[in-house]
Formats: structure tokens, sequence, C-alpha cells
């Protein structure tokens, strides 16, 4: 296989001469720059046809340029055009001996020197002995004269041509949507965004709420309500009158006690077995003082050894209502109303602790009652019931900033090698969201407008020297364009896209 050295314009004979001593390969390809003439001299490529022999190294050249071509093959050394072209010289025969290997290499290289000089000379002086003015006639000068203006006129024109027309493109790129969803875990456990496992940093943050709520309680039941009323008579024992002061007690002598009281002050006359009639009402609200004639028969107090009573008409009038009472389901409802208040205020101040960039899933907030204090106990009578609640609330606060980096991550890596993404269209949405523990898991889609970058080279390259409607054709057809491609030429009359790509100027609107 043959070993390729790339040269420069830089190069040094005695650096080149010195690295073919040191080539342990038997084939060296020499590639020279484009239109490079560092080899173009009859001397160096001696020398190195030279040292390629005593080496018996196969040597050959990779050049373009015509001269370097025709003076290595009258050396005898192989040209190519291309270094695959090269690959074939390791196998050809290698160069045959120098008979002049064994002078000295310095004085052949001045008598090549001195040869090549002379030739040189030799040459420059027929040039400047064709280019030396002859006597010529009048007309012969004139059509001179004729023929350089003509030439000059064109080369005017043809320059006029090539520099003065400008080209103004305008191109508005296709945009398309790109979309990606992935699937992010947030965990307490982790301080750093992880790409590919999908993880993304996140926190606890907490917060002590009270919160004060109240309703109707929906318990009935029976409760008494007036008093029943009625009269009794005493019946005096003494043979003194006697005084029956107000609020005298008096009860029945059957069943369950049933105690009434006077209303007025009455006076029971002398002399026994006297009597006199005294208005009597409940004590007790409630029909338990509706009772029968003839059951009223004890006196309380110290009148009791002195009168007998008894009532010859019932007593009647002891009603009953409806009213409110606390149930426990009045209590449990109350709570969950509290609480689902203190939820959604501890969701707000819980919001107001994260830090830029987090978000905090409504899912992950918990609560935790400390204290609940109701103003009524179960079975009171209340028409409303009042509840304090003291309550913890704690929730986990997602970093959705490096959630939405790594989605754009994502989006990136999908989209094709000369396309990007413009930053501002680039939209992101959450999906549902599942707690578990110190964990949130939810996917994320980021949706953007991704646009194929165009090369403007490209652009002048394939244009230049074109018809206007063919080149506007070209643009439309081969470049995703959002809309028609515009070309303004100055002037206008020319018809036709400079030649010279520098006069073609290309805009890219990234704004439409």
């Amino acid at each position: 296989m043959a070993r390729v050295i790339h040269l420069t314009d830089n190069w040094r004979t005695s650096g080149l001469l010195a690295q073919l001593d040191a080539i342990r390969d038997s084939a060296v390809v020499l590639v020279l720059p484009a239109h490079s003439q560092v080899l173009a001299n009859p001397v160096r490529l001696r020398l190195i046809r030279r040292r390629a022999a005593r080496r018996k190294l196969r040597v050959g050249l990779v050049t373009a340029d015509p001269v370097t071509r025709r003076l290595a093959q009258e050396e005898g050394l192989p040209v190519f055009h291309s270094v695959e072209e090269a690959a074939q010289l390791a196998s050809m025969p290698p160069p045959p001996p120098d008979g002049h290997l064994g002078e000295d290499p310095s004085r052949g290289l001045r008598a090549e020197l001195a040869r090549w000089r002379a030739q040189r000379a030799t040459e420059r002086a027929r040039v400047i002995d064709r280019a030396r003015p002859r006597p010529s006639s009048v007309w012969t000068q004139i059509v001179g004269w004729t023929l350089a203006l003509a030439t000059l006129l064109s080369i005017v024109v043809l320059a006029a041509a090539l520099i003065v027309p400008v080209a103004y493109v305008r191109l508005v790129p296709a945009r398309e949507t790109a979309a990606v969803t992935v699937d992010l875990t947030a965990t307490t456990g982790v301080d750093y965004p992880d790409a590919e496992r999908g993880l993304v940093p996140a926190r606890w943050v907490e917060i002590q709420i009270e919160g004060n709520g109240s309703l109707p309680t929906t318990g009935r039941r029976d409760a008494p309500d007036q008093r029943a009323t009625g009269t009794v008579i005493f019946i005096n024992r003494q043979t003194a009158q006697l005084e029956i002061p107000m609020g005298t007690v008096v009860r029945t002598s059957t069943g369950t006690n049933v105690r009434f009281r006077t209303t007025v002050t009455g006076t029971l006359p002398a002399g026994i077995g006297s009597r006199v009639e005294v208005p009597i009402e409940a004590i007790d609200p409630g029909p338990a003082g509706n009772v029968r004639s003839g059951t009223i028969a004890h006196v309380d107090g110290p009148l009791a050894p002195a009168v007998r009573v008894i009532n010859e008409q019932p007593t009647t009038g002891g009603t009953v209502r409806q009213i409110s009472v606390v149930t426990e389901a009045d209590k449990d409802r109350l709570r969950e109303a509290v609480l689902r208040q203190v939820r959604q205020t501890a969701y707000q101040r819980l919001g107001e602790l994260l830090e830029e960039g987090e978000f905090l899933p409504q899912e992950s907030v918990r609560t935790l009652i400390l204290a609940e204090t109701f103003d009524h106990f179960v079975d009171e009578p209340a028409d409303m019931l009042g509840l304090r609640l003291r309550v913890l609330a704690r929730g986990i606060a997602v970093n959705g900033a490096a959630g939405e980096q790594i989605a754009l991550r994502r989006m990136q890596a999908q989209i094709p090698k000369r396309a990007r993404v413009l930053a501002d269209s680039v939209r992101y949405q959450r999906g549902p969201v599942t707690v578990r523990e110190d964990r949130v898991m939810y996917s994320l889609t980021a949706t953007g407008e991704m646009i194929s970058d165009i090369d403007r080279a490209a652009i002048r390259a394939a244009i230049a020297g074109l018809p206007l409607d063919e080149a506007q054709e070209l643009l439309a057809r081969e470049w995703p364009l959002a809309a028609p491609p515009e070309i303004s030429l100055e002037p206008d009359w020319i018809g036709r896209v400079p030649w010279i790509p520098f006069r073609i100027r290309v805009q890219i609107d990234w704004t439409r």
C-alpha cells in the first residue's frame, strides 16, 4: 500500500528528501494543493526521482497543474488525478537505476540548474523578440487599434454584466410541527435531573393553616312547648283562715309525679271543710302536664298538714314542638366541608412557597388534622353547628423546568440534523399525575414548530446565472418553503440572476 504525503505551498526540498529516506514503504504518493506549482521545476523533480531511485521507491504525483504534470512525465514520474487512482502505484515496476548515482549530487544539481536557467533565458528572449514592435502600415495600425478598442469595450461590458447586477432573494422556510411525549418521575430523593431515566428533582413543602365553618343541623326531635293549666280546690283542715301563697306547689299522687304551682294568691276561709279554687300551671312544659281530674292530691311545703287539694277538672294545654338537634352525621359533614375549604386554601398558600420553575400537583397535597373544636355536642339542640380546624398541609414541589428541558432535548434529538426548533414556539402540556408516597409520576408533551435550515451558499450556487423564472421554479421545487420565493434584480431589465455568487444576496425570513 502506498504512503500518502500531502505537500503545502511552503514545503522545503531538504525536508521532503529526508522524509523519503525515512520511509520504509515501497511506494509514496505526493499530493499537491489545488492549482499549486510548487513542483513545476525540473530540478526539484529530478532530485525527487534520483532519491527515489536510490531508495528503490515508487514515487507518484497527484496534481491538476498541467505544467507540473508535463515536467513530471518528462522525468519519468507517474502522475495521477486522485489519491484513489494513485493506489495502483504499489503494483507498478520499480524505477530504473539512475546512471548518475555515483556522482556528487550537488554537482549534478548545479549543472541541471544552470541548464534550466539557460533554457529559461532563451525562451524569455524569444518572447521579447516577438513582442518587439515592427514597422507596419497605417491600415494595419488602424485595424489593430480598432480590435484593441473593441476588445477593451467587450471586457468592460463583460465586467459590468458580471459585477454591476445584484439579485435579492427572500425565502420563507416552511414550518412543521414537532412533538414528543416523555414519562417523568419526580422524587424527593433526586438532586439533579437524569434525562436517560426520566428523573427530575422534587422537595416537600408544608404549612399549618386554620379553617372555620358552620352548617344547619339536620337532627329533629319533639321538645316540650306550652305548659298545661287548670284549677285545684284547697280544703281547710283547720278552723282558722289560711293564706294560699302564689307559687304553692301541688302534685299528682299516682304514676309519674307531675308538679304544678299556683299562679295567684288564694284565701281559704276559716272553718274545717271550707274551700277555695285557685288556678295552677305545670312547672314543666309539655303534654306530661295534661292530667286527668282527681289525680292532683298532694301539697308540698308547710301547708300540707293544714289543707287538702283536689282537681275536679283535668289540666290541659301542655304541648310539644319539633326542634333541631346535632347529629354525628352533621359533624362528619361539617368536618369534610371545612377540610375541603382548608385544602384549597392550603394549595394556594403552598404555591407561594414554590421556587422558579417548580409546580405543585394538587394530587400531592396531604392534610393532617391537628385540632378540631365543635361548638355543640351530639343530640344537643341547635339550629347551627360550628367547627374550627387546625391542619398541617404538605405537598410535593416538582422541578418542572428540569422536566421541560428533558422533553426539549428529546424533541431536538428526533428532528433532522439540518432542522431546528423555534424556541418561542415550544409549548408544554402535562398529562395525568399519579402520586405514590414521595414520588410524582406524570407525562409531559412538548410541541413546537420546526424549520429546516437553508444553506445560503447552496442557494447562490444553484441559481447563479439562471433566468429569473427558472431560478424561482428551482427554489420552489428543491427547498421546503412556506411561500413562493421572491427574487428582485437590479437592474430589473437584465432578467437573469448574476453569475457571480457574491452578487446574490439571500435573506431568510424566520418570522413568518
